[in-house]
């Protein structure tokens, strides 16, 4: 027996067992746990007290609220704010140095979230059985709630865990990075809560093709953040954007595949998981302009092999090919099958235009920050170029727009500027054609900033030449 628990202790991440040793050790889960368990009695007992007995949907609906609210907001914060103290401690310096693979680090850090989510499910699990003796309750509405509800705070997990570790890597905008990652958890909040209330209402719940569908998204999205966070903890002088773009390309194929077959009611879903595979490789910006020379030990000899896996490999330029290739094929087969494939559906004939104005768009702001930070802001880290790029876009593209419309401003050509300005609006004004031209005059004028650096790169690449970034 002994020989079976040493086995067992062996296996077990190093990095969960310290996880959930500080959790323990601290306030957090405790505090939690007994506020959680004060609310759920003290609602069960009113709802079941005599003059104001509640129905048992209406009962199970509030003490879901407390359950999903505990789980998918303040034990993800809990966990990203773990990974964040670390900066400040110079763990993350240790665990770099350490024998255990950074993937080991991120699943030891999500088993510790997830475990936590667990204990939280099972002990809402005697109230949401008292409830059901109450009536009006389906317990098959109830299961498939449950099930999606608790997928929805895996991905918030993992979410806070690539945030911490993007932030980070662009510690002087961290407190930004933080900002903006609370406004997203907060809205992913609000949105998956609407949709486990409408699964709970019964609406849904028999038709298995969409929910599966759901839950396969979700499973996608959760290996997106992992590989993703996965990649962040990785050196700067590795090939760190390799095994991710892999992952995504495969991702990506198999969606383009299914765009020719999927039903209609889950086009929708499809096209989301393509944009999403397309957005998250945007992250390309804060990648080296130079290669390294453990990056150019993994280039293949080669020339076809070299041309085939440029788009992977990590750097500025390859990153841009990666999006630049996803982005002009998904745009074209999306709107090919919406056209042909399945015609009579107005609402899903701009997919393929939707797909190309917003990611033409955002990466051309990201490209124009790109070239701010290297101008003006020098001292911010690569990963900084995005957000500079993003706040670009609400100053000059949205923000004045905004202005004038608040002081009921009108004056002729104020729309077709505002397209030029931000071709996104152009969707919403059904000005298709203006807002493709518009958005390919900006991405045009993203790559013209930063034509000399991605041409530099793209030889280097093919002349296999290690560069340092100091020389």
């Amino acid at each position: 027996m002994n020989q079976y628990a040493t086995k067992f202790d062996d296996s077990l991440n190093a990095i969960l067992v310290k996880e959930l040793r500080q959790t323990v050790r601290g306030k957090f889960l405790w505090t939690t746990f007994n506020l959680f368990l004060l609310i759920m009695v003290i609602a069960l007992t009113l709802a079941l007290s005599e003059g104001r007995r509640a129905s048992g949907n209406d009962t199970i609906t509030f003490l879901f609220i407390i359950l999903y609210f505990a789980c998918f907001f303040l034990v993800p914060l809990y966990v990203g704010k773990k990974v964040n103290t670390e900066k400040k401690d110079g763990m993350n310096e240790l665990l770099s140095i350490t024998t255990m693979s950074p993937k080991s680090i991120v699943m030891g850090k999500f088993l510790c979230g997830l475990i936590i989510i667990t204990m939280l499910y099972c002990a809402f699990t005697p109230f949401m059985s008292l409830t059901v003796f109450m009536g009006g309750i389906d317990m098959h509405e109830l299961i498939i709630t449950t099930i999606l509800s608790y997928t929805f705070c895996m991905l918030a997990v993992l979410f806070q865990i690539g945030l911490g570790l993007e932030a980070l890597g662009i510690a002087s905008l961290g407190v930004l990075v933080k900002i903006i990652g609370i406004v997203i958890q907060i809205t992913m909040f609000s949105s998956s809560l609407s949709v486990c209330m409408e699964c709970l209402r019964g609406k849904g719940v028999d038709n298995y093709a969409y929910l599966c569908a759901w839950l396969i998204g979700e499973l996608i999205v959760g290996g997106i953040m992992f590989a993703t966070s996965v990649s962040f903890l990785q050196p700067d002088t590795a090939n760190k954007s390799y095994s991710l773009r892999k992952y995504l390309s495969i991702l990506w194929a198999i969606g383009i595949c299914l765009a020719f077959g999927i039903p209609a009611e889950l086009e929708g879903i499809n096209v989301g998981l393509i944009f999403l595979l397309v957005f998250v490789s945007g992250s390309y910006i804060r990648e080296p302009e130079y290669y390294s020379a453990r990056i150019i030990k993994d280039i293949p000899s080669n020339l076809f092999q070299r041309f085939i896996k440029f788009p992977l490999y990590t750097g500025l330029a390859n990153g841009f090919a990666w999006v630049a290739i996803t982005t002009i094929v998904s745009s074209l087969v999306v709107g090919f099958v919406n056209s042909y494939c399945n015609p009579g559906f107005s609402s899903r004939d701009r997919y393929g235009t939707v797909l190309f104005v917003i990611i033409a768009t955002l990466n051309a702001f990201v490209l124009m920050g790109n070239y701010i930070r290297k101008t003006f802001f020098s001292n911010y880290s690569r990963g900084a170029s995005a957000l500079i790029g993003i706040i670009l876009y609400l100053v000059v593209g949205c923000l004045p727009f905004l202005i004038l419309g608040i002081m009921r401003i009108h004056f002729d050509g104020a729309r077709a500027i505002a397209i030029w300005i931000n071709p996104i609006v152009g969707l919403f004004e059904n000005e298709q054609v203006m807002a493709v031209v518009s958005s390919s005059l900006l991405l045009m004028l993203g790559l013209t900033l930063n034509g000399s650096t991605l041409l530099r790169q793209t030889k280097h690449y093919f002349e296999l030449t290690a560069y340092d970034e100091e020389n």
